[in-house]
C-alpha cells in the first residue's frame, strides 16, 4: 500500500489521508452524491449535476508530479472507505513553477478541520515538487474557501480577476513536520 496518514480531527473524528489512485473511482462517485449543489458550484465554478467517465479518469489517474492528488476517507470495521475530501494541484504547462489547486470537502465534513489538513499537505507536496506558487480561482461568494486559504497560509494574496477571485499561495518555507512518503 502507498503512504497513508491517520488524522484525528479536532472533534475526535478519524480520517485517513493518502494518494489518489485510479481504483478510487467508486469513492469519487460516492463522494459526488454527498456534495450539495452549492459545493459543486464552488468547486467547478459552474452548475454540474454529474461526473462523466472522462471526469472520473481525470480526477483519479494522476501522475503524482504534475498532477498530484490526495484523498481523505473514513474507514469502517469492514474496511469500506467513505469519501471525505480531495485536494489536488495541476502544474501549469507554460509556467512549470506554478500550479492550479483545489480542495473539496463533502458537506458533512465541512468546518471540521479537514480542509486545513488537506491544504497543508498539498502545500508541502507542491514545494517538494518545485512549485513556487499555488493558485485557485474562486467565486467571490465562496467565503469558506477564502477563509480556509487565509487561515492556512496567511501570506496568500488575492485579487479580482474578471468575475473570479484569484488566490496565490506561496508554499510555506517551514520544514515539513509530517513524515511523508506521499511526496
Amino acid at each position: 500500500m502507498l503512504w497513508e496518514d491517520e488524522v484525528i480531527l479536532p472533534d475526535g473524528g478519524r480520517i485517513y489521508v493518502r494518494i489518489v489512485q485510479p481504483s478510487d473511482r467508486p469513492t469519487f462517485e460516492e463522494g459526488w452524491e454527498h456534495l450539495s449543489s452549492e459545493t459543486r458550484l464552488f468547486r467547478f465554478l459552474a452548475p454540474r449535476d454529474h461526473l462523466s467517465s472522462g471526469d472520473l479518469d481525470y480526477l483519479t489517474d494522476v501522475d503524482g508530479v504534475d498532477h498530484y492528488a490526495i484523498g481523505a476517507v473514513t474507514r469502517d470495521e469492514e474496511g469500506h472507505e467513505g469519501p471525505v475530501a480531495v485536494a489536488r494541484f495541476v502544474r501549469l504547462r507554460d509556467r512549470t513553477y506554478e500550479a492550479d489547486f483545489a480542495v473539496t470537502v463533502i458537506d458533512e465534513y465541512q468546518r471540521r478541520g479537514v480542509g486545513s489538513v488537506m491544504l497543508e499537505r498539498l502545500c508541502i507536496a507542491a514545494r517538494k515538487r518545485g512549485i513556487a506558487t499555488l493558485r485557485a480561482d474562486l467565486l467571490p461568494e465562496n467565503e469558506a474557501a477564502k477563509h480556509l486559504i487565509r487561515k492556512v497560509v496567511p501570506s496568500s494574496r488575492s485579487r479580482l480577476q474578471g468575475s473570479l477571485v484569484r488566490f496565490e499561495i506561496p508554499p510555506e518555507a517551514d520544514e515539513d513536520p509530517i513524515d511523508e512518503e506521499t511526496s
